[in-house]
């Protein structure tokens, strides 16, 4: 492992620096990729619902829950009542977010909100919620000075990438390799699978791969996790097309997609391969389950 991290370091991430013209040259020709989503100011009040509950006391929550709403269209504050009545409130929801980290038939909702304006209850996987729009701001272009630190990162994560995979190649092409388990392993550049560890913890960052990646990625998810050597304790786990994608609820797992990562939500990670050495130390994703709870909603 040591000789493998020491490798890509010379190999990999030597030559994976970008510069600061090559990022300008990218933003000029890619100006329609770099724009501030829609974003909204939008805090909620949660009403817990415990697990196995009777059909009684689901009732009676959701009354509950009604009866607070009706309040605060009454007119009564709205903060005050999520203090008083609010048992969990979703993260960061007191500051502008984007869409991305609620559910799709959620964020569907609220988005359509006017400021001031009261969401009905909504059901959710612990419990019932509703939303009180703040503020939006509209989408905007982003200046190359906004844009500069995500596009360095990002463009230096994809070099990384093209460099690790034709490298790879590279070596599978020159040395005899056979990969020994229960299931077949396909000797190509994005298989590295026989070296996978198991990463857990909780989503701090995410962010879709750039239209044209080209089906390489389809994103980065940057984990925090206790048994990284990273800055802060953070894995970054590259999303590829052909990483599973599970949701699991009380024991039982449904199929998800990246639309599904949302911050805050507890993942467990399979990796292809062992970490790259880069700062936060990078991995690919064969596997990845979401336990459901309420902050990944």
């Amino acid at each position: 492992t040591l000789l493998a991290s020491e490798y890509t370091k010379r190999k990999v991430l030597a030559k994976a620096e970008i510069s600061e013209a090559d990022a300008l040259r990218y933003y000029e020709l890619n100006r329609d990729q770099f724009t501030q989503p829609e974003m909204i100011k939008a805090p909620s009040l949660f009403i817990k619902i415990p697990p196995s509950s009777s059909d009684k006391t689901i009732k009676e929550i959701q009354a509950k829950a009604a009866s607070v709403l009706s309040r605060a269209r009454d007119g009564e504050d709205f903060a005050q009542l999520a203090r008083t009545h609010s048992e969990h409130p979703f993260k960061d929801d007191a500051d502008f977010f984007k869409r991305g980290r609620l559910s799709p038939d959620i964020e569907e909702t609220i988005f359509a909100l006017k400021p001031g304006e009261l969401s009905p209850v909504l059901e959710v996987q612990d419990g019932v919620i509703f939303f009180k729009m703040l503020d939006r701001q509209p989408e905007k272009a982003l200046s190359y000075a906004e844009a500069k630190q995500d596009l360095l990162r990002d463009l230096k994560e994809k070099n990384i990438n093209t460099l690790f995979a034709a490298e790879e190649k590279r070596l599978l092409a020159r040395y005899k390799v056979s990969f020994q388990g229960k299931e077949k392993i396909e000797k190509t550049a994005d298989m590295n699978t026989d070296r996978g560890e198991q990463v857990q913890g909780e989503i701090v960052e995410f962010s879709a791969a750039p239209k044209n990646a080209e089906g390489k990625s389809l994103g980065t998810l940057l984990i925090g996790d206790k048994q990284s050597d990273g800055p802060n304790g953070r894995v970054a786990v590259i999303v590829m097309p052909d990483t599973i994608i599970v949701k699991q609820s009380t024991g039982k797992e449904r199929s998800g997609s990246f639309g599904d990562f949302k911050i805050g939500q507890i993942v467990t990670v399979v990796t292809q391969g062992p970490r790259m050495q880069s700062y936060p130390p990078q991995t690919r994703a064969r596997r990845i389950t979401i336990q459901e709870k309420l902050s990944s909603q």
